[in-house]
């Protein structure tokens, strides 16, 4: 492996998230099976991670999405692949019927629902 596929894997392994937020364990075999997939492909699977991470982390109203899996299942089962992208998102704004729109990058919601937030807490203030 070539000196920046050593560094993708230190930045796929800083990015990939920790379950149950105990310390990340299974470092040296998740690098053997970094080491198998092309270069190209290592670099998709840093941007799979980071996508991964996010989508992992608590939601605004404190609720948690599912535990992520462990690292080397990730790579073993080529999981990552369905990473790549990053997740379309519906909005998730609450009323009496669900928004169709695709959630903004970053946010929960779509642009609309972000611009009424923005109305209402002006209003309140």
């Amino acid at each position: 492996m070539s000196i920046q596929g050593a560094s993708l894997f230190e930045m796929f392994w800083s990015h990939y998230p920790a379950r149950h937020g105990r310390p990340k364990c299974g470092k040296a075999p998740c690098l053997l099976l970094f080491r198998e997939l092309e270069e190209s492909e290592q670099a998709d699977c840093v941007q799979a991670a980071k996508h991964y991470a996010k989508a992992s982390k608590p939601k605004a109203d404190g609720s948690f999405t599912q535990e992520a899996r462990d690292a080397i299942r990730f790579l073993r089962s080529d999981w990552w692949r369905d990473w790549v992208q990053q997740p379309q998102v519906l909005c998730q704004f609450r009323s009496l019927q669900s928004c169709q729109q695709m959630a903004m990058e970053g946010q929960e919601v779509c642009e609309f629902h972000l611009a009424y937030r923005a109305k209402l807490a002006a209003r309140r203030a």
